[in-house]
């Protein structure tokens, strides 16, 4: 399978376990101009065991399950403090344990 697919599988069945248990999951999306190792190669360094890290499309997309907005913009900032500021940081989005149930395939 290929790691977009396999990101986008692993996205479905987190997107499920959140509305099933009620619970946060954020996704950031991170792009540096020069270096995307240097940038996966820092977030593995500092991200929970429990987070993914994935190259979608020539962007770094970390997924943290559990994790509200505001935990997750601590984590991004911490990220782009090792940048300084020539880190394109989109996100974080999230799903609350309030919205609906995911769109069924």
């Amino acid at each position: 399978m290929d790691p977009d697919k396999n990101f986008e599988c692993l996205l479905d069945y987190e997107l499920r376990q959140c509305v099933r248990h009620r619970r946060y999951l954020s996704v950031v999306m991170l792009s540096l101009k020069n270096g995307r190792q240097e940038l996966s190669n820092m977030i593995r360094s500092r991200m929970r065991q429990s987070d993914v890290i994935s190259l979608v499309r020539d962007i770094t997309v970390v997924m943290m399950g559990g994790t509200d907005k505001p935990d997750a913009v601590n984590a991004v900032s911490r990220y782009g403090s090792d940048f300084n500021g020539t880190l394109d940081m989109r996100g974080p989005f999230r799903l609350s344990p309030m919205m609906g149930r995911p769109r069924q395939s």
